[in-house]
């Protein structure tokens, strides 16, 4: 029996939402992927994954170079004889 249409395999449904098999399993069992059996198989309707992935997408920001963590870049590299991890505080939260 081929594969049904519209539905992904467990291995692909973990390769477009960027997890483990194991992973995607245990949601699965917990009910946060929904699936279909088809047989002794349970396969993974593609519109569940492409809503899950586009909420993810809407989630998740970007950084940006404005974003503090890059100030902190080859900030205070001084091989531990300069300023030491308490001033790196000062440059993400802009105290002097």
């Amino acid at each position: 029996m081929g594969r049904p249409r519209d539905l992904l395999t467990v291995e692909q449904t973990s390769k477009a939402l960027g997890v483990s098999i194991s992973t995607v399993w245990r949601r699965i069992r917990k009910g946060e992927i929904p699936t279909v059996r088809v047989g002794v198989r349970r396969w993974v309707p593609k519109r569940s994954v492409q809503a899950r992935t586009k909420r993810l997408e809407t989630k998740l920001p970007l950084f940006t170079r404005d974003h503090p963590i890059f100030s902190m870049a080859d900030a205070y590299r001084s091989g531990g004889a300069g300023p030491g991890s308490s001033d790196k505080y000062a440059v993400l939260y802009d105290d002097p």
